[in-house]
């Protein structure tokens, strides 16, 4: 399944935090939703891989980047 790729600011206290949005392609708006959050090492490629394939399975993904502040 074809899918989209965005990258979002979101507004928090202190600042934006960013994040990446992966959605199937269609109708995103009706596809379950997922919140992937990364660990220790932080957001990387294999991350964003992980969160590629959820979507290309009809999920929308969300992958924000927990270390913002830094």
């Amino acid at each position: 399944m074809p899918i989209t790729r965005s990258e979002w600011e979101i507004p928090a206290a202190g600042g934006l935090l960013k994040a990446t949005l992966y959605a199937p392609r269609g109708n995103p708006d009706r596809a379950p939703a997922v919140l992937m959050l990364m660990d220790a090492p932080g957001v990387r490629p294999a991350l964003h891989g992980m969160a590629a394939r959820l979507a290309a399975s009809g999920y929308r993904t969300l992958l924000p980047n927990l270390d913002w502040r830094h």
